[in-house]
């Protein structure tokens, strides 16, 4: 049904579609169809990553655009500041470039929240999804791809943990 639509294209539609292939998936895993098990969650991981990979250039196209507003409003600053000192009067036009580039700037980093936490659930599932095609896989005895499917899935929760213990060891050891 998701996919006869006309918008079937749009990342909401299909995070909606890979959501019920994960589930779908797991009703083929539960009657003993592995088959179509590891189909739906092979589809539900390549949307998935498709859309955490955009997701993530529309976030980095954000942060290219809020750091132009701050270098454009420096500018619109410095200009502002030149042209004070030649005439000696202020324009209000500089000024009100300057506060619309801040308000601006204020909207976009708002957005970027929310696109943070949108790329946040986007990357549970996607970890989730891979996880369970990873069980999929062992059940089917591919040990090879299980494994590969853990660590796409885990290896960025292992780097965290082993960048933090060690800040705790360098503190530990920083201490008198």
């Amino acid at each position: 049904v998701l996919e006869g639509r006309p918008n079937s294209q749009e990342p909401s539609v299909r995070r909606r579609r890979a959501d019920v292939w994960a589930q779908l998936a797991q009703v083929h895993r539960a009657v003993g169809n592995l088959e179509e098990a590891d189909r739906r969650l092979s589809e539900a991981v390549a949307c998935l990553s498709e859309l955490k990979t955009a997701a993530g250039v529309v976030a980095a196209g954000q942060e290219v655009a809020a750091r132009l507003s701050e270098i454009t409003a420096a500018a619109q600053e410095a200009a502002g500041d030149a042209q004070k000192s030649k005439s000696g009067a202020a324009t209000a036009g500089s000024k009100d470039g300057v506060v619309s580039a801040d308000g601006d700037m204020g909207g976009r980093n708002s957005e970027g929240l929310e696109e943070g936490k949108s790329a946040v659930s986007l990357h549970d599932a996607l970890r989730d999804a891979q996880a369970s095609l990873g069980q999929v896989c062992v059940q089917k005895r591919d040990f090879e791809r299980a494994e590969e499917l853990y660590l796409a899935a885990f290896a960025d929760d292992l780097i965290e943990e082993a960048i933090e213990v060690d800040k705790v060891r360098s503190a530990t050891n920083e201490a008198p």
